[in-house]
């Protein structure tokens, strides 16, 4: 047994639930060369690193009946601005000292 998250219904138990991604953000990946390291079989090991990049990421998303998760199809997610990261106590300090 659930509650649709959007209409408010009580959906019976054994039902199955969806879920409809409502916001998005889209997101920068840094590159991390040193990210994984494997071992081969012998003593050394390989350096495979993540490569980073581009994406999206879910901001919002909610449990769902059958019925709205068909409302939803055609629906796109609404697109939120990119997250800003604040600053941590160690930059702020080194700019102050630097300048």
């Amino acid at each position: 047994m659930y509650r649709c998250e959007i209409s408010g219904e009580l959906i019976p138990a054994g039902t199955r639930s969806r879920k409809v991604v409502l916001q998005v953000r889209p997101v920068n990946y840094l590159q991390r060369p040193d990210a994984l390291k494997k071992k081969k079989k012998s003593a050394r090991r390989r350096n495979s690193g993540d490569p980073g990049g581009n994406g999206w990421e879910i901001v919002k998303e909610v449990f769902v009946c059958q019925r709205v998760w068909e409302q939803y199809q055609d629906v796109a997610p609404e697109v939120l601005p990119q997250k800003i990261k604040k600053p941590s106590r160690l930059q702020l300090i080194e700019d102050q000292t630097t300048v």
